[in-house]
C-alpha cells in the first residue's frame, strides 16, 4: 500500500492516528460500534534516520559565512 501511494511511513502513522482516534471515539464516546476496532490498527515501522554532526572544520566554514553587516550592530555581541 505505501509503495502505491507513495507515502513516507510518518504519513501513514499520521492517518492512522487520525483514524484510531475516531474509531475510538465511535467506540467508547458514542456507541456506534460494538467492538474495539481502534486497537487493531498499529503505526507502521519508519526508518531511522541518521544524522551526522557537523565537524569543527565545518562549523568554522559555517560562522565565517556569516554577514556581520547583516546583523544590527544592537544585537552584535
Amino acid at each position: 500500500m505505501l509503495e502505491e501511494l507513495e507515502l513516507a511511513p510518518a504519513t501513514v502513522n499520521i492517518l492512522f492516528r487520525t483514524v484510531r482516534a475516531f474509531l475510538r471515539y465511535a467506540f467508547e464516546d458514542k456507541s456506534w460500534i460494538s467492538e474495539s476496532v481502534h486497537k487493531r490498527f498499529k503505526p507502521v515501522k519508519a526508518p531511522i534516520d541518521n544524522v551526522e554532526a557537523f565537524s569543527p572544520e565545518e562549523v568554522k566554514q559555517l560562522f565565517a559565512a556569516i554577514n556581520d553587516e547583516s546583523i544590527p550592530a544592537s544585537e552584535r555581541k
